[in-house]
């Protein structure tokens, strides 16, 4: 959040900055802020949720804890995927180098694939 602030009061501060520097504050603010924050909160949700609705009420079993239900590995891959896919992607719109970009994208894409298995997963193994 703190280099999208920056990106964008330099965006504001300075006329003439060109299209990419608003591209790179917007990837910035919404991937590398809202996205990674979002999956953040959705880690520790879901799982509480599954809990919640499967194994809540069952008293004298041995149950998992919501903690228990995600594959902390797992989850450590997805997060570096995806905040290294969007700081490649932010860095390669900056530059101008597709090349970045596009394998920052993947990263992010990767990422967010891993996630996806992880909640299947977990809702799966109830």
């Amino acid at each position: 959040m703190g280099l999208a602030s920056v990106s964008g009061l330099v965006q504001l501060a300075l006329p003439g900055v060109s299209f990419r520097g608003w591209i790179v504050y917007a990837e910035l603010t919404l991937l590398g802020w809202l996205v990674l924050f979002i999956t953040g909160v959705w880690y520790r949700l879901f799982p509480f949720l599954i809990w919640l609705h499967f194994y809540r009420g069952r008293e004298g079993t041995p149950v998992p804890t919501p903690a228990t239900l995600v594959h902390r590995g797992t989850a450590w891959l997805a997060l570096g995927l995806m905040a290294g896919g969007t700081a490649l992607l932010v860095v390669g719109s900056a530059l101008g180098a597709a090349p970045a970009a596009r394998a920052g994208a993947a990263g992010v894409l990767a990422g967010s694939l891993l996630v996806a298995a992880q909640y299947v997963r977990i809702y799966a193994g109830r």
